[in-house]
């Protein structure tokens, strides 16, 4: 995860959050490191197995790293209104 943000976030994150931007592939690159997929059933294409809460809080913890909370809502704001569905 560390690597993931350090490598694919962090040098650019001032950049886009000063623009207001957010790079829709940025999605792409975070499905394909399974960040999107945690906390869902594998049914659906998700790596719920072997996570738990710990794996939450860590996430959480990276991605504060980050140091600009819109890169990280638009990041990660599937998690607002997936999980009832």
């Amino acid at each position: 995860m560390r690597k993931f943000i350090e490598r694919e976030i962090m040098p650019f994150a001032t950049e886009w959050d000063e623009a207001g931007e957010f790079p829709l592939g940025l999605y792409k690159k975070a499905s394909e490191f399974g960040l999107l997929r945690m906390g869902y059933p594998e049914e659906y294409g998700g790596l719920k197995d072997g996570l738990d809460r710990f794996h939450g809080i860590v996430t959480s913890e990276e991605l504060a790293r980050i140091g600009a909370g819109g890169i990280t809502a638009s990041l990660m704001v599937h998690g607002i209104g997936l999980p009832p569905v």
